[in-house]
């Protein structure tokens, strides 16, 4: 399988069975993610301080947009004019961030034969979004088959990620739970502030084409689901027209974003890729971020409810339902 030279040049392949490190690089200062769900707050410090890494226990983290009527994102919100509630219970605000706060994105993009016909546009509109992406965010970029390759090492290097999209080749089958459920756990668990996985397949896995017979796979749909409500990793997922598709996977692609407060798009040309990845665009960099320590501590494994109002008129308000505690 012939790979493009920018990826060979990263010597970074990532084996999709047990993803067992993945490293992201924060202002210059490698910092390795931690496999436990123990939330690890990464705090941006000047050129010429140490990077501060502190532990914070129980925290409830999630994203919420707020819309107008006419769709509009509404800006300029304080904390005072939110109210979070938990099981019907009205629980203190600890952690709050305005649109501004810079967000952490992966760029999951599948370079398995199925893209080959859309590859071009898919390539398009990926460099686009990355150039909506503003100075502070940081985005990471990864392609994957049967394996996964880093696109960028530096989480804020837009000139080495648009290259390595550019220079994408394709190869064969994909094995799409085991590459989500790395991503999740070796980047998302324990990070703290606004955080999306933005996956682009056809949603078809490919693990059990190189298994034997009744193999049990460890990675699923449902462990990719349970990973992500655990961490609250926000998963939008952009699905394309293959030959490969089956229920199973469109079922996947659909209900993994609705668990996480994300959105499913179908996109199937140049005019779709830009259109969606341009409205993910717009609704990472107009949410607020909003944190909570539960009054009622949950026991490991209980699901609770999240309802947030705005005291404001006409709005609407977009966040997850509810969440997994993981601790």
């Amino acid at each position: 399988m012939k790979q493009s030279n920018n990826l060979n040049n990263t010597k970074k392949v990532l084996n999709s069975y047990n993803i067992a490190i993945l490293t992201l690089i924060f202002s210059g200062v490698l910092f390795a993610q931690n496999a436990t769900p123990t939330p690890l707050v990464i705090v941006e410090k000047t050129a010429e301080e140490d990077e501060v890494i502190s532990v914070e226990t129980n925290l409830v983290n999630f994203p919420v947009s707020v819309l107008g009527k006419d769709g509009v994102f509404v800006k300029n919100l304080k904390k005072e004019d939110f109210k979070v509630f938990e099981n019907g219970i009205e629980q203190q605000i600890e952690y709050f961030a305005p649109v501004d706060e810079a967000f952490t994105v992966v760029l999951l993009i599948d370079r398995s034969d199925s893209v080959a016909p859309i590859i071009d546009d898919l390539k398009k509109a990926a460099i686009s979004f990355v150039d909506q992406l503003r100075p502070n965010d940081r985005a990471v970029g990864i392609a994957f088959d049967r394996k996964s390759y880093i696109l960028n090492n530096k989480v804020r290097d837009r000139e080495t990620l648009k290259t390595s999209i550019q220079n994408m080749t394709t190869g064969a089958g994909t094995h799409l739970h085991s590459t989500i459920e790395g991503v999740i756990n070796r980047i998302f668990r324990g990070l703290k502030g606004r955080k999306a996985l933005i996956v682009f397949t056809d949603g078809q896995e490919a693990w059990s084409w190189d298994q034997p017979k009744n193999a049990v796979p460890q990675f699923t749909a449902e462990t990719n689901i349970k990973a992500a409500e655990e961490t609250g990793t926000q998963i939008y997922s952009i699905q394309f027209d293959s030959n490969f598709r089956s229920k199973e996977g469109d079922k996947f692609m659909k209900e993994i974003p609705t668990k996480t407060g994300g959105m499913f798009f179908r996109a199937d040309k140049l005019k779709d890729f830009n259109k969606v990845f341009g409205q993910i665009a717009d609704e990472l960099r107009f949410q607020y971020s909003i944190g909570y320590y539960p009054k009622d501590e949950p026991k490991k494994g209980e699901r609770r409810q999240i309802k947030v109002t705005v005291n404001q008129p006409n709005t609407i308000v977009k966040n997850r339902s509810d969440y997994v505690f993981s601790k």
